[in-house]
């Protein structure tokens, strides 16, 4: 059998119209995954916006929102977690009391108290990385493991509804995993505030910072603390913390296992504990809530703090602008 042939349709979805709600970066990737995988995939998208020209170019039949989920047997909510609950007086109207709803994420099933569809099915698909990995995985035949979970039961399919979902998206290529709502969110918070986003990118800032304060020349610190850390990503990756460890010189690996718990140390754990501990109990969530009710004024400020930083500069310099993001 050929790896890259697209699966066959799964039981519950074949013949029933999958409404993807926002086409942002996981919106277009799963949406071309589940048509690629022989299923009848619409979208819904703001009808003047760039995201609703994409998914048209890209042969999709584009609905409003409201639209699109008056036509859906199952809807797919990809929308950013703090746009759903403003938008839900105008969706919930237009969904079927049966239609079943997929998240990609738990923290809007668990944290915004949002009436559903009383006759649907409620479930979490969450792929393990990016939209545009998904897609690339997808294509060659690959997938990423995905998180399962179940919020709500009314039919009894509903472990099945996320199986066959998960596996349309390619994720059964490589691995499902069982979990809750509940978990998937508070591991994922957790994950991007003291590693994969806050922790790495306050990281590598404060070491750029130890060695320009110091005097070594900016573009260097830049090479050395930011622009190698994916090729070291790469083998933590693919072959672990003892495999990488395997493959760095000997004196690298000795300031790894010495010098590494200095920088993590007791402090650095007991700061991520109050970290978990404010997600765990609602205050994270309650205090973007809050932000993102008041227009995002704090993180509009941060962001725009932090894109003057000298290590952009510094970036631009080692590179000579390669790879710069679209206006930046």
């Amino acid at each position: 059998m050929d790896p890259t042939a697209a699966p066959a349709p799964q039981g519950g979805l074949a013949g029933r119209t999958i409404a993807v709600l926002g086409f942002g970066n996981q919106g277009t990737a799963q949406a071309l995954n589940l048509r690629d995988s022989g299923l009848s995939v619409i979208v819904g998208a703001r009808e003047s916006g760039a995201s609703a020209a994409r998914a048209r170019d890209l042969g999709f039949e584009v609905f409003p929102l409201a639209g699109a989920a008056r036509r859906a047997d199952v809807a797919a909510l990809l929308l950013p977690d703090d746009r759903v609950p403003g938008l839900w007086p105008e969706l919930l109207p237009a969904l079927s009391p049966a239609t079943s709803l997929v998240f990609a994420h738990g923290y809007v099933p668990l944290y915004a108290d949002l009436a559903m569809p009383p006759q649907g099915d409620v479930v979490l698909v969450s792929p393990t990385g990016p939209g545009r990995v998904l897609r690339e995985e997808f294509a060659r035949g690959a997938g990423l493991p995905a998180y399962l979970a179940v919020h709500r039961d009314v039919t009894g399919g509903a472990w099945a509804l996320a199986e066959a979902y998960a596996t349309a998206i390619g994720s059964a290529r490589a691995r499902l995993l069982r979990t809750t709502v509940r978990e998937e969110t508070e591991v994922d918070l957790f994950g991007e505030q003291t590693v994969l986003c806050g922790g790495m990118n306050a990281l590598v800032g404060a070491a750029f910072d130890t060695l320009t304060t110091a005097g070594y020349a900016p573009e260097l610190a830049y090479l050395e603390v930011v622009h190698q850390l994916k090729y070291l990503a790469d083998l933590l990756h693919e072959r672990g913390v003892a495999g990488l460890r395997e493959e760095i010189s000997s004196t690298a690996l000795y300031g790894d296992l010495t010098r590494g718990p200095r920088v993590i140390d007791a402090h650095v754990r007991a700061e991520m504990s109050r970290i978990l501990d404010e997600i765990r109990s609602g205050a994270f969530a309650a205090e973007w809530s809050g932000e993102a009710g008041a227009g995002r004024p704090r993180l509009r400020q941060l962001l725009e703090t932090a894109r003057g930083a000298a290590i952009e500069r510094a970036r631009r310099a080692a590179l000579g602008g390669a790879g710069d993001p679209p206006g930046g």
